[in-house]
């Protein structure tokens, strides 16, 4: 496996704004077509990126410390940074919010769990907005709940209910306060003549305040799919299962566009807060193709997920068990998607990664900016990206041998 380079990197480490600047030795060529600019890098684009160096060590490291049996991470699946460099955490079980100094020393916790002002059951998804105002969306209320950066209650956002049977999941927010939805249905009946595999449309919607409905603005395609059934106790339920290391969409919002990946080719399309397409990025790069450890790699991490999810006793058994006996049915894609993950920081750049299998020690970031212009490559060891400001960057990684979850905040710099 490779080893991460930039956490070997000898020498001074710079902090600064990595969110200047760029690799004047990848250029972009670009032409208009129906009034959409159509950005094209060379392939080869991926690997000369300037390369954006890591701090030789972790500046802090919260959580995977097996004597402290008080900070439980296991189900944490959001996070965020504030400009202060302090770190957002939510888990799911227990509902709570978490807010550790920079250092990762201490902690507060924001809100409870509940269903009165200031709380929540189900945190989907965490975010700041202006000046650090902390914005948790509650799934089961469709509701996003503020607070101050102290963590004191600050009101909340109350989202119409709509007209679809799937609930829809925030995506982020637009600078004008345009909140972005994405619904994505595996109940949504495959398209007319489709062949074992498809992909349903997914809608993203729209909201602003003061309305009584969501706005449709544009639709992308949903995950690479197949039929398949969920276990109901009394039967079975039909519904469309993802494709193992297939291409789904990512959609996500930094400042004024809404920026998409199809995830089948290398292409980041922006659009404006009406929907309408105003930028395409595109990179050709080789497809790299699905290798039988990846698929030996895939169905032992969603065996021991699942094993865990039975072990939280948040799911019917029967169900679990259903679901492990269908590991070995798992279809596979034969090559990795061109963009496996699309997200914004904190400060608004864009990041993608490639497929990477979860087989790989490291993972590779293309970093943009809003406009589409490409700042760096940054080499981050394999975990889950949850944020990232003009100096940091927050990892949640999992150790293996204990299954302990922690959060690594790195120091990001530009390149020498």
């Amino acid at each position: 496996m490779r080893r991460p380079a930039a956490l070997l990197t000898v020498g001074s480490f710079l902090i600064a704004c990595a969110g200047t600047g760029g690799n004047s030795d990848v250029a972009a060529t670009t032409r208009d077509s129906a009034g959409v600019a159509i950005v094209d890098y060379p392939g080869d684009a991926w690997e000369k990126a300037q390369e954006w160096e890591l701090s030789l060590q972790p500046l802090s490291v919260i959580g995977g410390d097996p004597s402290d049996t008080s900070l439980d991470l296991s189900t944490s699946q959001l996070g965020a940074l504030l400009s202060d460099n302090r770190v957002l955490i939510a888990t799911f079980r227990p509902a709570q919010i978490l807010l550790f100094s920079a250092d990762g020393t201490s902690r507060t916790q924001i809100g409870r769990e509940g269903e009165g002002p200031g709380e929540y059951r189900f945190v989907a998804r965490l975010e700041t907005l202006g000046q650090d105002t902390i914005a948790a969306y509650e799934a089961v209320t469709r509701r996003t709940i503020l607070f101050l950066p102290d963590g004191t209650p600050a009101g909340s956002i109350q989202y119409p209910v709509g007209g679809t049977l799937i609930p829809p999941t925030p995506i982020g927010h637009l600078a004008d306060g345009t909140q972005l939805f994405q619904v994505v249905n595996p109940l949504g009946e495959p398209p007319a003549g489709a062949a074992k595999y498809y992909r349903v449309d997914s809608p993203i919607l729209a909201w602003r305040a003061g309305q009584d409905a969501m706005d449709t603005l544009f639709q992308v395609p949903g995950p690479v799919s197949m039929k398949g059934s969920i276990d109901m106790g009394a039967g079975e339920m039909v519904i469309a299962r993802p494709v193992a290391f297939t291409s789904q969409s990512f959609t996500a919002a930094s400042g004024d566009k809404i920026w998409t990946t199809p995830g089948d080719r290398f292409e980041l399309d922006a659009r404006d807060a009406t929907g309408a397409l105003i930028t395409s990025v595109r990179m050709a790069r080789a497809p790299r193709s699905v290798s039988s450890t990846d698929r030996d790699q895939y169905k032992a991490k969603l065996r021991e997920g699942l094993e865990r999810v039975r072990g939280m006793g948040i799911a019917p058994p029967a169900l679990i068990e259903s679901e492990i006996k269908k590991i070995d049915e798992t279809e596979f894609a034969e090559q990795l998607p061109a963009i496996g993950l699309l997200s914004i920081d904190q400060v608004g750049r864009i990041w993608v990664t490639d497929g990477t299998a979860g087989v790989d020690s490291v993972l590779t970031y293309l970093v943009f900016a809003n406009s589409g212009d490409l700042l760096g490559r940054v080499i981050l060891p394999s975990g889950l990206l949850m944020g990232a400001n003009t100096d940091r960057v927050v990892v949640r990684r999992e150790d293996e041998e204990t299954g302990l979850v922690r959060f690594e905040v790195w120091g990001l710099g530009p390149g020498r």
